[in-house]
């Protein structure tokens, strides 16, 4: 076999190793990002505006000035894994927000239903401790970090890694049981899904906001379009202004305290983020 044959031969199989994405028929697209006209390297804040949108950063005043200087934070990269994706990095030592990997995208209105797919895949070497966040939709103020939704301000459905590559939607809601939201795990059949490492997964999320004055708002979670787990009781809202309206890109390790945290860099790689109808 020459060699250009071979490598053909190679990349097919890895591509067909790669979870398609879980995109439903008819989708009206809301937004949708694959990396393939993004520079290789290090994202500087105009080019993570330009690929996500004009995004709210997710950090505080003093954060944003150490992170411009370069003394606080990290910026992540864009790198080929047979094609162009996004490298999120956590620095070692390090449990919480990270600035510099924190923002919200907002849509340019709310929707009562979407859904948000993505693919993911955790280094060869990663660690995942006690667990950390990934990306979810959310409404409002995008209630996080132990305030309570009221039905009013906001919720939030952002994922959430736990020790050995457990899955769950970290959950806020106008019912949640705690301060600091619900988790619903990922389950096939009686069994908890997990990561295995260097592999891409697809993971979907399709939300609807209940009913003004109904406890009926779904959330289902997939994993290379099989339903691993599904709430249909749900007050995400008691207003017609609340919806969803954004997806928060949240990624870090924790927790907020140390023993979330990491002795190495750690590494997490997105690809093809889509929301849609």
């Amino acid at each position: 076999m020459n060699k250009k044959l071979y490598g053909f031969c190679l990349l097919s199989l890895f591509l067909s190793c790669r979870p398609k994405p879980i995109v439903p028929e008819n989708k009206q697209i809301v937004f949708e990002q694959n990396f393939e006209a993004s520079p290789l390297g290090l994202l500087s804040i105009s080019q993570i505006n330009k690929d996500f949108n004009n995004p709210e950063f997710l950090w505080g005043y003093k954060d944003r000035i150490l992170f411009y200087l370069g003394l606080n934070g990290q910026k992540p990269e864009i790198v080929n894994d047979h094609s162009r994706c996004l490298k999120a990095i956590i620095p070692e030592s390090i449990a919480g927000p990270i600035p510099g990997q924190q923002w919200s995208l907002k849509f340019d209105s709310s929707y009562k239903e979407l859904n948000f797919i993505f693919k993911v895949k955790f280094d060869s070497n990663f660690c995942f401790v006690k667990g950390g966040k990934l990306p979810g939709l959310a409404g409002g103020k995008a209630n996080t970090g132990g305030k309570k939704p009221n039905g009013l301000d906001g919720w939030s459905a952002r994922l959430m890694f736990w020790q050995e590559g457990k899955l769950c939607f970290w959950l806020y809601h106008k019912n949640q049981n705690g301060q600091f939201g619900d988790t619903l795990f990922f389950k096939n059949g009686e069994s908890y899904f997990t990561f295995e490492r260097n592999k891409w997964y697809s993971i979907k999320q399709h939300i609807i906001i209940n009913d003004l004055h109904k406890k009926n708002g779904v959330i289902e979670g997939y994993i290379n379009d099989s339903l691993m787990v599904q709430k249909k009781d749900i007050t995400f809202s008691d207003s017609d202004k609340l919806k969803i309206d954004q997806f928060v890109f949240s990624v870090f390790l924790g927790g907020d305290n140390p023993s979330y945290a990491s002795h190495k860099k750690e590494y997490i790689f997105f690809d093809d983020f889509l929301v849609c109808k």
